[in-house]
This record gives structure tokens, sequence and C-alpha cells, in this order.
């Protein structure tokens, strides 16, 4: 199991609403112009988070991120790779994009 960071979006302006045309996207790792790693370490300016491979147990694999006490946007996606005896993959499952607001 791994858990990807996806996208961050902030506001643009703090004191006004968290919505429509004051959103700002940090990181995104769909769109090349906003996934280098510059983007992705302004990102974690706003948040603490790093690629992890947890365990997963009955199906089920945690992980955590904190949002340094700012307003954001996180999304997230996991991807379970089972592989075989052989080292064959046999399985390999992308979930949806959780997306996490955190005020």
């Amino acid at each position: 199991m791994r858990h990807d960071l996806v996208r961050v979006d902030i506001p643009k302006k703090s004191e006004k609403a968290f919505e429509g045309t004051n959103i700002q996207t940090l990181y995104d790792i769909d769109n090349s112009e906003k996934n280098s790693q510059e983007d992705y370490e302004q990102a974690m300016k706003y948040i603490a988070f790093h690629t992890s491979r947890p365990r997963a147990q009955r199906g089920k694999a945690k992980t955590y991120f904190y949002s340094r006490g700012q307003d954001v946007d996180a999304y997230f996606r996991s991807n379970l790779v089972i592989h075989d005896a052989k080292e064959q993959e046999v399985v390999n499952l992308t979930s949806n994009t959780l997306k996490v607001e955190v005020r």
C-alpha cells in the first residue's frame, strides 16, 4: 500500500472565504506545470506529509499529515500492489482521490 499527496490548495487571501476564485493550487501531481520538486517543497510549508508505505491489515492502512495551522485543501490517493511468490504483479488498485479540508 502506498499513500501519495496528489494536490494542495490554499486560499489566495486568508481573510476571504476559501472558495471559487480565492483558491491557489501550490502542487498538483497531475499538472505538469505544478508538479516540480519546488512546487512540492512550497506545499510542504502548509502541510507535513511524506509518501508512505504502511502495512495493510485486513485491507486497511493508515497515514497521517499535519496542516501546520493553515487553511488548506489536501488531496490524497492510495495504491495497492500485490505480488505473488514469483514476484509477478497480480493486483494493482488505485483509489479515488480523497479531499481533506482543513479550516
